[in-house]
């Protein structure tokens, strides 16, 4: 079951974890938000999901770590806003502002003005809740090889968690698709990928989430406190994996690898939400041990607005 709804206890407590009454509540919230998990590893590499557009002439060719090219271009009924295959080695994203700020000006200029990411400021969801998590770590992102890579890691009795935020206008409305891997099933480690509210002091969709060693899961988090909660019968860890979030009025498909895991149609949000690849210390069972260290790869991400 998805801890998150913490989140909502602070929008009220805080009149705001209300991005209304500022974005930069809103988004440092969001890093507060937090969810589920649950056990285990896999294998290979997914074919292409069949409702990707082709990749741009030229795309194709180019490899992919993942042996899947990032999709370019529109989609009948939507329109591409952000695509990035992280071509350009980073040796570290170094430090972040604050959301007023909403740069790394560590970044070369290209990902300066598409990418932010939590500041070393920024608590963790567990750090939040009850003081054992810690504090996202900018530093810790890094881009070779064409991939992004999120190192996380436990030193001290504190984590070093990631955030990294697609610097995109907030969409009302959306289609976000990420190819993504977990090389290994690290206890104490959880992602949490999510669209999260930037103007009312609700609005919360999660997918992919789960412990690193846990399954693969889809949360669509309503503002009555309840969730539909969608099981993908596949491990976090071991293989690549293309998830994708389709969200339209009244309704949001989840598709891991190409099938639908499950669809929302109650409790479904109607305004803008801003997608944040979050990843953290885990909500449930025991902290990472000390020393402990954990990647995750992405190939890339890609999103698009409705028409």
């Amino acid at each position: 079951m998805s801890l998150r709804r913490a989140l909502p206890l602070l929008a009220a407590v805080a009149v705001a974890v209300v991005v209304g009454v500022t974005l930069l509540i809103a988004a440092n919230d969001g890093d507060s938000t937090s969810r589920s998990s649950t056990s285990a590893p896999a294998a290979t590499a997914p074919a292409p999901p069949a409702d990707e557009p082709e990749a741009a002439e030229g795309e194709a060719a180019k490899a992919s770590p993942s042996g899947q090219p990032v999709p370019a271009g529109d989609l009948p009924g939507w329109r591409q806003v952000l695509r990035d295959d992280f071509t350009t080695d980073v040796a570290s994203w170094g430090e972040c502002g604050t959301f007023d700020d909403h740069t790394c000006p560590d970044l070369p200029d290209a990902y300066r003005s598409r990418w932010w990411a939590y500041p070393n400021s920024y608590q963790d969801t567990r750090e939040k809740l009850s003081g054992d998590g810690g504090y996202y770590q900018p530093s810790n992102l890094s881009m070779s090889g064409g991939m992004l890579r999120i190192l996380l890691r436990r030193d001290n009795g504190t984590t070093e968690s990631a955030a990294p935020y697609p610097r995109m206008d907030p969409l009302t409305y959306g289609r976000y698709a990420v190819r993504w891997r977990v090389p290994e099933a690290v206890p104490g480690f959880k992602i949490a990928w999510l669209l999260w509210r930037t103007v009312t002091p609700w609005g919360e969709i999660d997918f992919p989430e789960g412990d690193l060693d846990g399954q693969v899961h889809a949360f669509m988090h309503k503002e009555d406190g309840s969730q539909d909660d969608f099981a993908g019968g596949v491990p976090v860890a071991g293989a690549w994996h293309t998830t994708v979030i389709e969200w339209t009025p009244g309704r949001v498909r989840f598709l891991l690898d190409g099938d639908l895991i499950g669809t929302s149609t109650e409790g479904v949000p109607d305004t803008p939400l801003a997608w944040i690849l979050q990843s953290e210390t885990t909500l449930t069972g025991d902290v990472p041990a000390d020393g402990t260290s954990a990647r995750i790869d992405v190939d890339w991400v890609s999103a698009w607005a409705r028409e």
